[in-house]
């Protein structure tokens, strides 16, 4: 789901078609003679609408992307389902019917699907597949659409590098457009005409922001259910902690935490938060400095699929909360409802898993820390138990052997017996846990706060590579 959303948000974002197409007059627009625009009225439809806002632009577009299509799933279905809010607010589109529906490929093919509109409804639209056949110099072109009738068509182009579309519409005054959709390039008609830019986006995510993209896909403001304890973590490391406990007009106490250099969760703001008008407000302010302070009302959104997903936006005033980086429109967060991570959790929350014995032997494994730990199996075959070596790296670079011992596992702890083989050196006789990821070992300290030897007094835990052995 995260995945989906992030693409929502992605696309919530996505440049305008009008902003790099090439070939754009400067300042041409003002310039010229209004005679011959059609009179200004007051729409009565959504197509006389859009057609309103076209001036001077030849033809409106509208960019659905490359949608996955089948016979049983073709494009006005995907239209319906993927942006029903659009689609009810340009209500022609459910109009156009099969012979202005141009296919210029199987639906199986990497296409992309577009909406097209003449400003003119007098226009002369044509679509053309030019086909290349080994080589540029080779081609045949085909008319896959032509009407004198300047009505909206779907375009499914295809995109394969062999094939280049191109829609020609010219109005009834003789001025227009030969536009390739795929490239995003365009040629005025006539060559020396400068009426401004001729193509106008009206595609349904450059009209809809992160917030409103968030509500299309199904996900929820918040209501009274969310008057209860929550701790939000994100991806970017930090975590929001909400407690529930009403008075002095707000629902509870708030706080932010990020990872201290130990690893280990440290509180950076605190203040107050409130569930207002179903937007998240916090009154906040830095621990390190009170006078750094926000006051913000975030409007915030839970996901159709499960309680524990939500995603916090900015204000409609652009502010974000101080984690937030400056093209970040959005973050989406687990809700964990209990406090801050332990680094074992923030590491399992990152996609660290319990190890398997396999996982466990093989190689050694090399701390930044400046140590190698190698785990070897004894005469029984994974039965959780084996010897372990420790080497430390000397004055002269070369690894010596500074603990020995015995190991065994259960149940995601490896109990590590050791002994010095130095004087400076302690026994060790504990458990601690582990984790691995990518062939990466991950160990922590214990419930008791006891890590391995080469912990320095803060360092919650330490991450060994595999090195050839």
């Amino acid at each position: 789901m995260k995945q989906v959303f992030v693409l929502l948000l992605a696309l919530a974002t996505a440049f305008s078609l009008c902003a790099c197409m090439e070939g754009t007059a400067p300042n041409a627009a003002a310039s010229q003679p209004t005679e011959n625009l059609p009179e200004q009225t007051v729409p009565t439809d959504a197509l006389s609408a859009l057609r309103m806002e076209m001036q001077p632009p030849v033809i409106a577009v509208a960019d659905f992307g490359c949608p996955s299509l089948s016979e049983a799933f073709g494009i006005m279905e995907y239209l319906l389902e993927e942006y029903p809010r659009w689609m009810e607010k340009h209500n022609f589109i459910r109009d156009i019917p099969q012979q202005r529906v141009v296919r210029t490929c199987n639906y199986d093919r990497w296409a992309q699907l577009l909406c097209i509109v003449p400003r003119d409804p007098a226009a002369t639209v044509s679509v053309e597949v030019i086909r290349y056949m080994g080589a540029e110099s080779h081609s045949q072109t085909d008319v896959a659409y032509h009407s004198e009738s300047g009505e909206p068509i779907l375009l499914l182009a295809d995109l394969s590098e062999s094939v280049s579309i191109s829609v020609t519409v010219t109005g009834s005054d003789g001025r227009g457009v030969c536009w390739l959709p795929c490239q995003k390039t365009y040629q005025l008609i006539p060559e020396d005409a400068s009426f401004g830019a001729p193509v106008m986006d009206f595609s349904p995510d450059s009209e809809k922001t992160p917030y409103a993209a968030g509500l299309d896909a199904g996900w929820t403001a918040p209501d009274e259910a969310f008057l209860t304890n929550h701790y939000f973590h994100s991806d970017y490391g930090y975590g929001l902690e909400l407690l529930y406990a009403p008075g002095d007009g707000y629902d509870g106490t708030a706080a932010i935490y990020e990872p201290g250099e130990s690893g280990a969760y440290e509180m950076t703001y605190s203040g107050y938060w409130q569930l207002a008008a179903s937007k998240l407000l916090l009154d906040m302010s830095a621990d390190s400095d009170s006078s750094i302070r926000f006051r913000e009302a975030f409007p915030i959104l839970q996901s159709p699929d499960d309680n524990e997903n939500w995603c916090i936006f900015r204000t409609e005033e652009g502010a974000g909360l101080p984690q937030f980086y400056e093209d970040m429109s959005a973050d989406e967060v687990v809700d964990f409802h209990s406090g801050p991570l332990s680094p074992y959790e923030y590491a399992r929350f990152q996609g660290w898993e319990i190890p398997d014995m396999d996982d466990l032997m093989g190689s050694f494994r090399f701390s930044d820390s400046g140590y190698t730990l190698e785990l070897t199996d004894d005469a029984a075959p994974n039965d959780g138990t084996g010897t372990v070596s420790i080497c430390d790296v000397g004055e002269d670079g070369a690894y010596t052997q500074s603990y020995s011992g015995t190991w065994n596992y259960a149940d995601g702890m490896l109990h590590l017996s050791l002994v010095p083989l130095h004087s400076s050196g302690s026994l060790i006789d504990d458990s601690f846990p582990v984790l691995v990821l990518d062939e990466a070992l991950w160990i922590g300290r214990n419930d008791d706060g006891l890590g391995m030897p080469h912990f320095y007094p803060e360092q919650m835990a330490d991450i060994l590579t595999p090195i050839a052995g």
